[in-house]
Order: structure tokens, then C-alpha cells, then sequence
């Protein structure tokens, strides 16, 4: 596995500011006014990196032209898992998007090559997420943030004001926070990889380093003494540098594990979750139906009671997708390969899965477990 917003303590310590403190200080900004062309006011200086393969484009892409949107300075480094998806992007020219080959960031630690050949491709990705951190990392300026963050998730609001709260931290790891009924999946992780920021200091580098040292010498998909891909390793972070810090925002990083019972909506522009703004939405598992549908499969993670959520978050991906989908001129083959076991097999069977999707469809919108951009 890569609750409802609870505080906490990290190594030892209270978390940087309580809940009260953060919802009077978050409630406070005038996100409305803050837009493409006032970022200026955030002052965090930050990067992106995100991880994909061509069966991903449409996800990445997305992602991208949220972080656009609500940080237009921001660079986007992306490393392309497949030679298609690196020659894909490398021809479409997109502004402040950096493609990294895999063979290059290989090149650049020679081990790697001998941990993908007893790693599956799962595991393999996971090895990578800090080697593209400490890649990412030498390229940007010191000071910096660096943010790692998963290809399937989607910008609602600025993350900088976040960070804000955090200046004086090297490390900033993302709880998952999960929800009531699903304690029992903490033994994944009290951190979630898909948003970890790393400020190029030098504890900071010195950090990613040794995350990235131990996702070499071990990385698989299971649970085995105290580790969990390159998951587990997150909750070493606060005993190898002093300034790693849990962050506590409940807009970052919402996701099916911590939704339940939780409120969403939109005002003045903004979407809201409990009263916060939402800033970043973790969309783990959904699939593409068709051009404009996407099936959430909230229901089979065990979301409960989310008021809102499909209309205000779902339908929003569903069209992002599309658009990311149109936009781009991504094949159809990518988009609905995506929903497939990938290992660069063909995807025989496309046409039989659009039947069973078509056929389960109306059902589907019924029920909640799809959403369309059109309805």
C-alpha cells in the first residue's frame, strides 16, 4: 500500500503546530485570491519530480497541468519508466517539464542495474523514488524544496503555503492517516511516499541518500522485518536527520485510506475538505473506463461516507484525465493499457474489456463506483 486528520508526535516532539493553529492560519489565507498569477505571495521556492511509464501518460500529464495551474514557475522532472513514455514527452515540448531516461538515471548508480534483474517491475519503481529525489536534488538550487509526489494525484490548491509552516525543516513526510476502520493497514506505513518533500540542505541530501542507499540493498512488494518497500523506511527519517517532520495538513495527500467520513465541498472557488482547502488528492486505483469515465473503486478500498467526494474530487479527475487524454494526443492503447498488467505485454484484449466496461456502466454510475466528466 503506498482517518480522519488526527495530530501527532514526531521523534519526541509535537507536531509543528496544532490543529487549531493550523485550521485559524489555513482558514485565514485568501486562497481564492491566490491563482496562477499571484504565486508570487507563496514563497517557498520548490520542485516536482513524479515516476511514469507510456500507461501512465494520462495521469502524469493531468498531474502536471495542475501543478501549472496553481504553481506556473514550478518545474515538473519526470523519469519516464519506458522509452515510449520518454520519447512521447520528449516530443511534445512542454514547458518546465524535465524528462530523465531511465537508462541515464542507471547510468549514474550502476547498481541499480543489478537490483532490476532480482526486483519486478513493481519493485523496481519503488527502488527508484529516492534516486530520483537525490537526482532531482542536484539540479535544483540551495535551499530548495524538492517534492516527490506519485504520478496518480491531482493539484487542487497550492502546496507552498503548506511548506510555509515548515521553514525551518529539511525533511517533510506525509501521514496517511487512516481512517477509523483501517487502522489495521498501519503496518504499511504511518507515512505514505506519494508526497515527500526534501529541502536541498545538507541534511536534507544526506537523508535522501540514506533512504535511497537502503531502498538498494532492499525493496519488495511485502512486509518482511520492519519493512515495507519504499515505504516503511520513511519512519527511520526523524533518527537520521533532527529537523524530519510529520506534516499535519489534512488537504495534503487525501487519499481512499483517510476519506471516510469526511466532508467535501466547494466555496468561493474552492474546494474544501472539513473546512480545509484540499490541496492534493492521492487517486490510488482507479481506472479509466473511456474517454470521458473513470471507475473510482472507492467502495472496494473501504471508503465510507464521504460526503461529496465523487462530485467534487472524482468527476474533476475524470475530466482532467480527459483533457490530459485529448490534449496530448495519447494513444487509446496507453490509456486503456494502463488498466492492464503492464511488463510490455500487448493489450490483446481491449476490446472485450470495453464490452464488460459498457456492459457494468449504467450500474456503475449508479451505484457511485463510476464517475463521468459529462453528467
Amino acid at each position: 500500500m503506498r482517518s480522519r486528520w488526527v495530530g501527532g508526535v514526531t521523534n519526541g516532539s509535537p507536531d509543528w503546530y496544532s490543529a487549531k493553529h493550523v485550521q485559524e492560519k489555513l482558514l485565514a489565507t485568501d486562497y481564492e485570491h491566490i491563482n496562477s498569477r499571484d504565486c508570487s505571495l507563496l514563497k517557498e521556492s520548490m520542485q516536482f519530480c513524479t515516476k511514469l511509464d507510456h500507461f501512465y501518460l494520462d495521469r502524469g500529464l493531468a498531474l502536471y497541468s495542475s501543478l501549472r495551474k496553481h504553481h506556473p514557475d514550478a518545474e515538473m522532472h519526470v523519469l519516464a519508466l519506458s522509452q515510449e513514455a520518454a520519447d512521447f514527452l520528449e516530443s511534445k515540448g512542454l514547458s518546465g517539464l524535465r524528462v530523465i531516461r531511465l537508462e541515464t538515471l542507471i547510468a549514474s548508480e550502476p547498481q541499480l542495474a543489478s537490483a532490476r534483474s532480482t526486483r519486478t517491475d513493481a519493485e523496481f519503481a519503488f527502488t527508484l523514488t529516492p534516486f530520483l529525489i537525490c537526482e532531482t536534488l542536484t539540479a535544483c538550487p540551495e535551499n530548495e524544496w524538492v517534492i516527490y509526489v506519485d504520478a496518480d494525484m491531482l493539484f487542487f490548491g497550492p502546496v507552498a503555503e503548506v511548506l510555509k509552516h515548515h521553514q525551518g525543516a529539511d525533511v517533510v513526510m506525509s501521514r496517511h492517516n487512516f481512517s477509523d476502520h483501517m487502522q489495521e493497514q498501519q503496518r504499511y506505513g504511518t507515512y505514505n511516499t506519494g508526497f515527500t518533500a526534501f529541502r536541498k540542505t545538507a541534511d536534507g541530501e544526506k537523508c535522501a541518500k540514506w533512504w535511497a542507499a537502503q531502498c538498494l540493498a532492499w525493496c519488495h512488494d511485502r512486509l518482511e522485518n520492519g519493512k515495507f518497500a519504499d515505504q516503511k523506511y520513511i519512519e527511520q527519517f526523524p533518527n537520521i536527520v533532527p529537523k524530519a517532520v510529520g506534516l499535519n495538513h489534512p488537504g495534503v495527500n487525501c487519499a481512499p485510506w483517510n476519506v471516510s467520513g469526511r466532508r467535501f465541498e466547494h466555496r468561493s472557488g474552492i474546494t474544501l475538505v472539513d473546512n480545509f482547502p484540499l490541496i492534493l488528492y492521492h487517486f490510488a486505483k482507479v481506472k479509466r473506463i473511456n474517454a470521458s469515465c473513470i471507475a473510482t473503486r472507492t467502495r472496494a478500498q473501504g471508503v465510507k461516507n464521504a460526503k461529496g467526494l465523487n462530485r467534487r474530487v472524482y468527476k474533476p479527475y475524470a475530466k482532467a484525465l480527459a483533457d490530459a487524454t485529448s490534449r496530448n494526443s495519447i494513444p487509446r492503447e496507453w490509456v486503456l493499457g494502463g488498466n492492464r498488467a503492464r511488463n510490455g505485454a500487448k493489450q490483446k484484449n481491449l476490446g472485450r474489456d470495453e464490452e464488460l466496461h459498457a456492459i457494468g456502466l449504467v450500474a456503475g454510475l449508479l451505484y457511485g463506483d463510476f464517475v463521468s466528466s459529462r453528467i
